[in-house]
């Protein structure tokens, strides 16, 4: 397990990075609950895709955004796009 084999202070460093990207990911979703509020006032329909549909807008847009990071990161990108994929 790798988790056991770091250190007290090496998993403290891990668990507040998470704690702050789930406090951002709160803070996006309100932002995103505030902003389709706005664009419903001003007449602007939210759309969502769902099922089969939902899912291929996903990997589409997964793999397009993995494109230009590899494009960017030419050197560490495939690799870290293996690590995170798995």
């Amino acid at each position: 397990d790798a988790w056991a084999k770091l250190s007290a202070e090496q998993q403290k460093v891990l668990q507040d990075a998470a704690a702050f990207m789930e406090g951002l990911c709160d803070e996006d979703m309100k932002v995103n609950e505030t902003e389709k509020k706005r664009q419903a006032d001003a007449g602007i329909e939210t759309i969502s895709f769902e099922g089969a549909e939902g899912e291929a807008y996903i990997k589409q847009a997964y793999e397009a955004g993995w494109a230009e990071f590899i494009k960017a990161n030419p050197e560490t990108g495939p690799k870290l796009k293996e690590l995170l994929s798995k």
